[in-house]
This record gives structure tokens, C-alpha cells and sequence, in this order.
């Protein structure tokens, strides 16, 4: 079984060269899928991107919110598959059931420059169709983890985000989105629960072995840590 690659916020449109590196990366490890969990970018080479990443392996993305819409929500990789992925889809890879919500919340807006977001009560409801269905949790949004409940600058969208953690129920969560100081990519807590949290823009990325149902968190080439999904 081939291993998958997950990767967050990219954010192509700050540094074009991110590109490459993902080439580097999918080239190391030849994967099987390539799986992001949002803010890819609004504005950068998006054929060098069809070409390039699709041209390796199949891409799969969740939307957070800042996102192309339009290209996202048309892509599709060279077997006809949409790139995108649909709130509450369950992929099964290997052993492993991965389920999927797209965006953040928001108590405001409906939607900024083109993203949609999520009333609260939109966002849980998306969590309750996954509990007992999946392993795997991928969401852009970052939820308060048990580390950080007495940690005051969190806001409301990360207790949402906590909630629906507890309701999908899955063994492992994966989400990017963070925006808060002091806060490291690593692994964190919801009970026995274990959060991970991915920032590409630092160069992090996720290796998950299905067969042996294993993660790696990568900084470019060096591991960081790993972890049995349990």
C-alpha cells in the first residue's frame, strides 16, 4: 500500500516556489495520493500545478478560505475524479475511512471573496454524519485542543471546531488553519484523541502509512514524529 501525503495552507499565491517543493516531496516519496487540507492559494500558476502535481499522483483538497473556487471546484484529475471533496465524503484508503469538512466558521459572513463559510450549527451538523463512519478526520479548522483550553486568544470557530471533533469521533484529526502565537505544529489532544497539526508554509507535511497505519510529520526531509493510529 502506498503511502499518502497530507499537506495544509500552502498558500501557492505567497511563495510560487512552494510548487516545486511539492515536487520534491512527491518525487521522494512517490505517494499515492496527495491530499490538502485547504488554503491552497487564489492567485498563482494554476496549469503548472495541473500539470506538475496531477501529472504525479492523484490530488485530492477540501476548500478553508483562501481558496480559487472556480478552479478548485472544476478541477479534475487526469482519470475524470473532481479534486474537491464534498462535506461529510468518507474515502477509504487501505484500512483507514478519511472523512472531510470543507471551510471555517464564521458567526458574521456567508462567504468572503468567493469562499463559503460555515454558520456553527452548518459545521456540526457536517461532524454528525461522520461519527462511527470514520477513522481519519481532515478539516482546515484548528480545534481547541485540551492543551490549550486556558489559552485566551483562541476563538470561537476553535471550540466549534472541538465540538465537532467529539461528535465525528474519529481516532485522528488533521487540520492546518492556525493563527495564533506559540502554537507549533505537533500533535495535540481532544481525550484520547490525537490532533495534528500541519503547516506547509513551514514546510511540514504528513506521511500516512495505511498498512502499517502509521503518521509521519516531516519538516521537508527530517522527521519530526510519528505516531501509531490506535
Amino acid at each position: 500500500m502506498s503511502v499518502i501525503i497530507i499537506v495544509s495552507d500552502l498558500h501557492l499565491d505567497d511563495d510560487p516556489k512552494r510548487i516545486d517543493w511539492l515536487m520534491e516531496i512527491m518525487d521522494r516519496h512517490q505517494p499515492r495520493a496527495l491530499f490538502s487540507l485547504g488554503d491552497n492559494g487564489v492567485e498563482f500558476d494554476c496549469e503548472k500545478f495541473r500539470e506538475e502535481i496531477l501529472g504525479r499522483c492523484k490530488f485530492y483538497s477540501i476548500y478553508g478560505n483562501h481558496e480559487n473556487m472556480e478552479w478548485l471546484s472544476t478541477l479534475q484529475n487526469f482519470d475524470g475524479a473532481p479534486v474537491l471533496l464534498r462535506d461529510a465524503e468518507v474515502v477509504k484508503v487501505g484500512d483507514l475511512r478519511l472523512g472531510f469538512i470543507n471551510g471555517i466558521v464564521s458567526l458574521l459572513r456567508r462567504s468572503k471573496k468567493g469562499v463559503p463559510r460555515k454558520r456553527p450549527k452548518e459545521f456540526l451538523k457536517v461532524a454528525r454524519k461522520l461519527s462511527g463512519k470514520i477513522d481519519v478526520l481532515c478539516m482546515h479548522e484548528f480545534p481547541a485542543p485540551d492543551e490549550l483550553l486556558n489559552y485566551l486568544t483562541l476563538h470561537a470557530p476553535a471550540y466549534t471546531a472541538r465540538e465537532a471533533v467529539q461528535l465525528a469521533h474519529p481516532r485522528v484529526v488533521f487540520c492546518g488553519h492556525i493563527h495564533y502565537r506559540k502554537i507549533e505544529p505537533r500533535v495535540y489532544h481532544i481525550g484520547f484523541m490525537k490532533i495534528i497539526v500541519i503547516d506547509s508554509t513551514e514546510g511540514y507535511y504528513a506521511l500516512l502509512h495505511p498498512k502499517e497505519l502509521l503518521v509521519e510529520i516531516k519538516r521537508n526531509a527530517e522527521v519530526v514524529f510519528s505516531l501509531k493510529i490506535i
